[in-house]
Formats: C-alpha cells, sequence, structure tokens
C-alpha cells in the first residue's frame, strides 16, 4: 500500500458537462484519520484514485468505471441481503452490535 497522510482528502471528479466537481472528505466522529488514509491507500493501489503535484486525489477512469457499477449494483445487493428484514429491526440490531464493540473497547461508527 502506497504511503499517503490523509487528515483531509480533496478528490475531484471530472464531469465534461460541469467540469471539476471537488468534494472534501474529513474524517467524522466515526472515520478516524487512519482509516481514511487506508481507504485512500486502497483506491490509490486500485488505480481508482491517483494524486497530483499538491497530493489532492482525482478519480481516475478506472474509479469512474467503478462507482458507476457499485451504484448499478448496490441497490440489488442490499435489497438481496436485508430481505425480509424489516428497516426498525435492521436498524436495532446495528445499535446493538455497536454497543458491543464499544462494550469491548473497540470504536464503532
Amino acid at each position: 500500500m502506497r504511503s499517503l497522510l490523509v487528515t483531509s482528502a480533496t478528490y475531484t471528479q471530472r464531469r465534461p458537462d460541469a467540469g471539476p466537481v471537488i468534494r472534501r472528505v474529513r474524517p467524522s466522529s466515526g472515520c478516524s484519520a487512519t482509516w481514511l488514509e487506508a481507504e485512500a491507500g486502497i483506491l490509490l493501489d486500485q488505480g481508482w484514485l491517483t494524486p497530483d503535484d499538491r497530493q489532492r486525489l482525482w478519480i481516475t477512469e478506472a474509479g469512474e468505471a467503478a462507482r458507476l457499477t457499485i451504484k448499478r449494483y448496490a441497490p440489488v445487493i442490499r435489497a438481496r441481503i436485508h430481505h425480509g428484514i424489516d428497516d426498525s429491526d435492521y436498524v436495532t440490531a446495528l445499535k446493538v452490535l455497536q454497543r458491543m464493540i464499544r462494550n469491548t473497547d473497540g470504536a464503532a461508527s
């Protein structure tokens, strides 16, 4: 994995009709800088992001293709995983699991 310090990353997506779109990614209370650095490193290694000389992260053509594929299949995958599970039950299960993680001194987001 590439070494990349990420505390506040900028990534830009080029859109032919609107020019570059810049979004800020910052660690939140549930997202540590270490986690963000690791995730950015994975995307860099896969060729889905590339840094410029100012260490801003740019989505590549391969990254955009992957984003569109994920966008297309995510609803189908979610529906299959959640089949027969009421949304309120799902939320309750997540809260219980997050609490169990915190009870063991883990970090739950």
